[in-house]
């Protein structure tokens, strides 16, 4: 589904309204167990309500083999605040303080986080802290169609897209990538288009030099330089014009997903990004 994108005011609105939906902060934690479980969790459970030593929820993420070695452990505390009010450096600096060694925090708010705690939530790379914000909630509703009903809009660009659309465009690979059987794909998702950020495979980011912040990367045979790499999240920022050229962010501001295949060759990477 395509949706497109709310104003602020919309979204002050449809805040609100989520925050008010959830009676108290156990509803809350209550709305989160499916929810997690939508992002791939298992065996997420509710804590019990004292005595929780500050988790709310736990969940599991499991690792590639069967033997339960390589699963990671997540600890999750829920914060329903409204959506006007921040949580600052000191909640994210304690649930840091729980994590054992190799664990995963997230912190789920339905208002919003300090730049402080954002910092924070950075600071120990070995036990990452995911701060999923009100904003978050709400573009992952909408997504996933958690609580929402909707009316249809008629968009010229959706019509054109219909009859109009270049085939040979299509589930083509660069060519470069195309000789290479080794290219790796990606999804690109709403909320990557949101965020106009470009995210890295693993196997292509660990090919990266450790030392450089930019890199020149070869988009759909369009040289584009100096991309900043945000290390520490994996992905490439700067690539709005590229959304818009792909028809991922429509002139309806529109945002529509697609697939992004990646080849490292010589040090070059190269991305080929559907266009929709």
């Amino acid at each position: 589904m395509n949706v497109i994108q709310l104003e602020d005011n919309e979204k002050k609105e449809i805040l609100l309204n989520l925050y008010e939906a959830f009676e108290d902060g156990y509803v809350f934690e209550e709305f989160l167990k499916p929810f997690l479980e939508l992002y791939d969790l298992t065996e997420v459970t509710v804590t019990k309500r004292s005595g929780d030593g500050g988790i709310d929820l736990l969940a599991i993420r499991p690792g590639v083999f069967n033997d339960n070695k390589d699963d990671v452990i997540y600890k999750i505390q829920a914060k329903r605040k409204r959506p006007d009010l921040k949580i600052g450096p000191r909640i994210v600096r304690e649930h840091l303080g729980i994590l054992k060694s190799g664990e995963v925090g997230i912190i789920i708010t339905t208002g919003k986080f300090t730049n402080g705690a954002k910092k924070v939530s950075e600071s120990k790379p070995e036990n990452p802290i995911i701060l999923i914000d009100g904003n978050i909630l709400i573009d992952f509703c909408i997504q996933n169609e958690i609580g929402f009903i909707y009316k249809p809009i008629f968009s010229i660009n959706k019509l054109n897209e219909f009859y109009k659309k270049d085939n040979n465009n299509i589930s083509c690979l660069h060519t470069k990538i195309k000789k290479n059987n080794n290219y790796i794909e990606k999804n690109i998702t709403s909320n990557d288009i949101r965020a106009r950020i470009l995210g890295i495979p693993q196997t292509i980011f660990e090919k990266l030099p450790v030392e450089k912040q930019s890199f020149d990367v070869v988009i759909n045979d369009i040289l584009i330089k100096n991309l900043n790499l945000n290390r520490q999240r994996k992905y490439f920022s700067g690539i709005t014009r590229i959304y818009k050229d792909c028809n991922l962010i429509t002139i309806d501001n529109v945002f529509n997903p697609s697939i992004s295949y990646w080849s490292i060759e010589d040090g070059i990477i190269y991305v080929y990004i559907e266009n929709r």
